[in-house]
């Protein structure tokens, strides 16, 4: 009797599923609804764009290289900046 009740409750209910809207962000295929990435990277963002580990990106803030802001523990820096320290360390 349980599995009866069950199959008709679902019978019921699924179809309705179907007809509801899908959830989450609607993809409207156009990237012009993007909001503009910040030009700031931190550590983590900064060393994938270079191909260095974080501690390497820490190091070179810490010696003065590599131009970069702090917030606190926060460090900030920019693709340009980055450019410019790759250039002048390239070896």
């Amino acid at each position: 009797m349980t599995t009866t009740r069950l199959s008709r409750a679902a019978a019921f209910v699924l179809p309705s599923v179907g007809r509801l809207p899908p959830l989450g962000r609607q993809h409207s295929g156009s990237d012009a609804a993007k909001p503009p990435s910040s030009p700031w990277l931190d550590v983590k963002a900064a060393g994938a764009y270079v191909g260095f580990c974080e501690k390497t990106i820490r190091r070179g803030c810490a010696t003065g290289g590599l131009r970069h802001v702090r917030r606190g523990r926060r460090i900030r820096t920019q693709r340009a900046w980055l450019d410019e320290w790759m250039l002048a360390h390239d070896h």
